[in-house]
């Protein structure tokens, strides 16, 4: 690995990497990247075909910044609506809609 090369975590390490910058900042543009960082991770492991284990709650982000396609993927209701639960990016990517928080 070369200078200013980071190697990059496992996918599934890495939603918890995210879960936790998520819960370390309260800035909404920050969180929005974050969750679609995470949305994007969700959609490699389900690609992937190889995602076997559901991350605990504390690598998950809260419901309403999840992505929709996570839920489907393990067979769970989403939450209610009403709180944004669900979000799509609208660009092929699951997770928030685009400039859209809600």
């Amino acid at each position: 690995m070369g200078p200013g090369r980071q190697k990059r975590a496992p996918s599934a390490k890495r939603l918890g990497i995210l879960a936790m910058r998520f819960r370390g900042t309260r800035d909404g543009a920050e969180r929005t990247a974050i969750a679609r960082a995470y949305s994007e991770t969700v959609a490699r492991l389900i690609g992937s075909k190889k995602w076997r284990d559901m991350p605990p709650l504390e690598d998950q982000l809260p419901d309403e910044w999840m992505p929709k396609e996570f839920f489907a993927f393990w067979s769970l209701s989403p939450p209610p609506r009403g709180n944004g639960a669900g979000r799509d990016f609208g660009d092929g990517s699951c997770g928030l809609e685009r400039g859209r928080n809600t």
